[in-house]
């Protein structure tokens, strides 16, 4: 198997050539039909959190026993779970349900009902009722996005305000059919290598790759800063059969990153299952 390395100190001395992908809202791509009804996959979204995590804070007791670490305050990371009202299948009413929001971590693919938004909302503490968090747009039937939560505010309670919504629609028309994206959410620009290309990405742009020789390890990596730090230097696998490796960098902070000011946010996207045919009358 070919295994090709390259140092992020070769990377810079080539050229460097555009090979951005904007992302785009682009139509799904059409199933076969049941009858005169085009049968299509579940429209599908997945919600992540990225943004700096706040340094560990102990408390010391009494009596020499050791110190308890004590948890985050409401606002210094985003929440674990959002609601939103929906009907119960049981009794039919409507009621408030939960939705896990993950923190610089992959998160699931949820379905949700298309053509209409998702208000999902924060519980208050002591009973204080929900307040409104964010608010997914309306996706069409058959569509995958992922959304991006990042803080809209500095300080220490960042995520104590409804956050930024950045999103990446894996089947829109720019990104269909590629195996390998990359989003640059941070506020650096980033030298990106994968195998001989070479581009700079700036701040909220996205670029992705395909690669006809499935199966083979291809190197990439990423620096930032005048001091050119690495950001990763890794391999990935490509795969025909529709997975998708998804990298997103965010602003981190140095003490709880590696000395790093950006962080990196690592998925596979598993590939479509294409809907079964209802069987003919």
């Amino acid at each position: 198997m070919r295994y090709l390395y390259y140092s992020m100190a070769c990377y810079c001395c080539l050229t460097y050539f555009p090979c951005a992908a904007q992302e785009a809202g682009g139509e799904p791509e059409k199933k076969p039909t049941a009858g005169n009804k085009e049968v299509l996959p579940p429209t599908e979204i997945s919600v992540v959190a990225l943004g700096a995590k706040p340094g560990r804070k102990y408390k010391h007791t009494e009596g020499g026993e050791a110190p308890i670490m004590l948890l985050a305050k409401p606002g210094e990371v985003p929440p674990s779970q959002l609601f939103y009202r929906g009907k119960s299948a049981k009794d039919k009413k409507d009621g408030w349900k939960s939705f896990n929001l993950t923190f610089n971590s992959p998160s699931a693919m949820k379905a949700i009902a298309p053509g209409k938004e998702l208000a999902l909302h924060k519980k208050l503490p002591n009973d204080g009722g929900y307040e409104k968090y964010i608010t997914i747009p309306a996706g069409i039937e058959g569509s995958r996005r992922i959304f991006f939560l990042l803080p809209s505010v500095k300080g220490p309670t960042p995520w104590k305000k409804p956050p930024l919504v950045r999103t990446i629609a894996v089947d829109s028309k720019t990104l269909k059919g590629k195996q390998f994206i990359l989003k640059n959410l941070s506020h650096f620009p980033i030298l990106h290598a994968f195998e001989k290309s070479v581009a700079t990405v700036s701040p909220m742009e996205t670029i992705s790759y395909k690669r006809a020789n499935t199966g083979e390890l291809y190197r990439l990596a990423a620096q930032y800063g005048t001091k050119k730090k690495i950001i990763y230097n890794t391999a990935v696998r490509l795969n025909g059969d529709g997975h998708i490796h998804l990298f997103a960098l965010y602003d981190a902070s140095p003490k709880t990153n590696s000395g790093r000011s950006v962080g990196v946010f690592k998925t596979m996207i598993p590939a479509r299952k294409i809907p079964e045919l209802a069987p003919k009358p």
